[in-house]
């Protein structure tokens, strides 16, 4: 075994091994600033919903109809008891006079849940998504920019140091082509270094090449089996298939020579 190459492939592997904390922490940095923005998203269209606020004022503008209505009973019954006189009044002219006490509030409806939409619309649903915006620019500025700071803060300071450590470590990494300056390559190279399989970083290299050659074949094995076992499958479905139709072609045959059995004898 070469020892001095077996030390120098374990330490490349364990560079790679820091990187990926490396790359890790980042990761962990921006996902923390990314949930406090998407907090801070859900607030600001956390608005109070208008059609929520349509559907209140159809309910109200229903309620006050209706007490529209009890109120025009009641003028129609203070009408009858006290103002009318049946000696100078003509049927006709009350029969007008009660539909128009009671139509007019239901009449007025749709113009009431119109109306109300809009006044609604300007001034409660538009207090309450003034109110929504405040509290999100509030939770933007005091909530979220400062942990976005101190996140870019660590962020800095990770990239900062991972390009200190690269640089520490670029002389022992030139020893590798860039082409096979990979964690899964170097990972290999120490393995057959350390086994006996290799002594020199070209012969690591072609062992390498021969591997990968037999990972894809097994690659391409597996696929060609996959597709077998679906092309099977596709092809069981249309045998059932076949004979479900053969089977519902039967039934029908079997019925046709029924009813000619019937036609035939029992007529």
């Amino acid at each position: 075994m070469n020892a001095e190459l077996h030390k120098q492939l374990k330490d490349i592997s364990k560079v790679f091994e820091d990187l990926a904390k490396y790359e890790q922490m980042e990761n962990q940095v921006k996902a923390h600033t990314k949930q406090y923005y998407n907090e801070y998203e859900k607030l600001k269209k956390k608005g109070f919903s208008a059609a929520k606020g349509n559907v209140l004022i159809v309910v109200f503008s229903i309620i006050f109809t209706t007490i529209l209505l009890f109120l025009s009973i009641g003028i129609l019954f203070f009408f009858l008891s006290n103002v009318y006189d049946a000696s100078t009044t003509s049927p006709g002219g009350l029969m007008l006079v009660v539909h128009a006490l009671l139509l007019f509030p239901l009449i007025l409806l749709p113009f009431e849940i119109v109306f109300g939409i809009k006044i609604y619309r300007r001034t409660i649903c538009k207090k309450k998504n003034d109110k929504l915006q405040a509290e999100a620019q509030k939770y933007y500025d005091e909530v979220f920019i400062p942990v976005a700071n101190q996140d870019e803060k660590k962020y800095n300071a990770i990239i900062e140091d991972k390009e200190k450590y690269i640089a520490y470590y670029k002389p022992l990494l030139c020893i590798i082509p860039s082409d096979y300056l990979k964690y899964r390559a170097v990972t290999f190279f120490e393995e057959v270094v350390r086994t006996g399989r290799a002594d020199t970083l070209k012969e690591a290299m072609n062992l390498y090449e021969e591997q990968v050659h037999r990972w894809n074949l097994e690659a391409q094995g597996e696929r060609m089996i996959q597709q077998q076992h679906y092309d099977n499958l596709m092809m069981q479905i249309q045998l059932c298939d076949i004979e479900i139709a053969q089977s519902k072609n039967a039934a029908t045959l079997r019925s046709i020579e029924s009813m000619e059995f019937y036609n035939t004898f029992c007529r």
